[in-house]
């Protein structure tokens, strides 16, 4: 995790929005969602809170692209050639920047001879930024994972559906302690041998960043127009 910084000038995403610290007191920031030009003042605390649940994530081109060539060394020749296309396609979110998605799925058709969906973009980008590049190769994380995953959403489902989408800033933390006493109710009820497994807090932050509907979650938070022009941008 990247350094907390909130100093003037400042740049980072939340929601997957860039925003930038325009004036700082002693507890309090002015930032600007760069996009619409709109001003905010959040509290220190608050904006720690977020970066503390990864919602809130400094821009790092160079370190992100050079993690990247590093994960790649790794592979096999095999998956050395299956994975460059993905990363050709993925190139502008490893280096940070912001562009619209139907421009970009255009270029890579007319420019590189790639001809991927918006929905195999948006699969290729959510692995990228939820499991690493490794898993890039065929999608697919881990047998361990799977389980992990497969048990940890089963619990999930119901409390994301009752939490995410109301148009409200839940805590993922939170859902954390939401999803522990819901397993403690589980184990209550079970024998000491077929106990369920509390998972940390960064294995539900994982899966929920996976598993949850980003547009849905801005819809409700922003509107129906705000999630609209989301979608349109990456």
């Amino acid at each position: 995790m990247s350094r907390f910084n909130l100093s003037v000038g400042t740049k980072f995403l939340l929601d997957g929005m860039e925003h930038k610290i325009n004036s700082a007191t002693y507890d309090e920031v002015v930032v600007e969602l760069t996009k619409y030009k709109q001003l905010k003042t959040y509290k220190k605390k608050e904006l720690y809170n977020e970066w503390f649940e990864e919602k809130l994530i400094y821009e790092d081109k160079v370190g992100r692209a050079l993690f990247a060539k590093s994960d790649i060394n790794n592979l096999s020749v095999e998956e050395k050639e299956e994975i460059r296309i993905k990363l050709k396609v993925l190139d502008p979110i490893i280096k940070g920047k912001k562009i619209k998605i139907n421009e970009h799925l255009k270029m890579l058709r007319e420019k590189e001879n790639i001809n991927i969906c918006t929905a195999t973009f948006y699969n290729w980008k959510k692995i990228w930024e939820v499991e690493g590049v490794n898993c890039l190769f065929n999608g697919k994380p881990g047998p361990k994972n799977r389980r992990t995953e497969a048990e940890v959403v089963e619990t999930l489902g119901e409390i994301m559906e009752e939490e995410l989408y109301t148009g409200e800033d839940i805590p993922y933390r939170q859902i954390h302690r939401q999803y522990k006493s819901k397993i403690q109710e589980i184990n209550d009820l079970r024998n000491i041998d077929d106990q369920v497994i509390i998972r940390s807090f960064q294995t539900i932050w994982r899966v929920i960043k996976k598993k949850r509907d980003r547009y849905r979650e801005m819809k409700a938070r922003e509107g129906r127009v705000a999630a609209d022009l989301e979608t349109r941008w990456i």
